[in-house]
């Protein structure tokens, strides 16, 4: 049994993980996270959005949670790695990379469902959505504390915010 779930995979796939996405070719699963298997019950034990999350409108978040909820193991911890605005100036990013970092336009958006951001990604932002979604004992983490091949994060970037959080609520109907 598979015990960790990577949500928004991409071009990334990591054995030995459900690895989930709505556009990669090379995913386990392809469809909307929101919206995963019914037979998928208190399955995983570790849950990885990497770059995924700030895709994720902020009125929808709570509905994302409840779904990766009812998919996991009660206690799973769920990592969240992506772009952090604040990071990116501190560290002197450059300006394309800040921009890439910024909310999307509403005509990107709509022209490809998730791939645009949703929101303009910080440190506190993504903290935020971690508490709005559910979890318990938000906080960020040292970015190199979960990396590859032990979790699906490949790239530790110091523009890049890391935080963990658990989902107490594991197993719940949907």
């Amino acid at each position: 049994m598979t015990e960790g779930l990577n949500c928004g995979s991409g071009p990334w796939y990591c054995p030995g993980w459900m690895n989930i996405d709505r556009y990669a070719e090379d995913a386990d699963w392809s469809g909307d996270v929101r919206k995963m298997p019914k037979t998928w019950r208190s399955k995983f034990e570790r849950v990885y959005m990497g770059h995924f999350l700030e895709h994720i409108p902020f009125d929808e978040i709570p509905t994302l949670f409840k779904e990766i909820f009812r998919v996991c193991k009660h206690g799973a911890e769920v990592v969240v790695v992506g772009p952090a605005m604040d990071k990116g100036l501190e560290t002197g990013q450059p300006d394309w990379l800040l921009k890439q970092m910024g909310k999307s336009s509403d005509e990107d958006l709509l022209a490809m469902p998730g791939a645009g951001n949703a929101w303009e990604a910080t440190t506190e932002l993504t903290l935020e959505a971690m508490r709005l979604g559910g979890l318990t004992g938000v906080e960020e983490i040292d970015i190199d504390s979960r990396v590859y091949p032990e979790w699906p994060n490949r790239n530790a970037h110091r523009w890049q915010v890391a935080a963990h959080g658990f989902g107490n609520k594991g197993g719940g109907k949907s």
